[in-house]
């Protein structure tokens, strides 16, 4: 993902709508993996207690 300025990134969103849904996805990912990992971390840590 490149990055854009504030301003650019703005004008990205308002007037662009593949860029928004781009986007969208990107984020969902993002946050797709962090719940998996999360997930992943605290069952591990459920295994190993002894």
């Amino acid at each position: 993902m490149d990055y854009y300025p504030h301003l650019q990134f703005l004008g990205k969103w308002n007037n662009d709508s593949s860029f928004r849904e781009y986007y969208r996805g990107f984020l969902k990912n993002l946050k797709n993996g962090y719940r998996r990992r999360k997930h992943n971390y605290y069952k591990r840590s459920m295994l190993n207690v002894s």
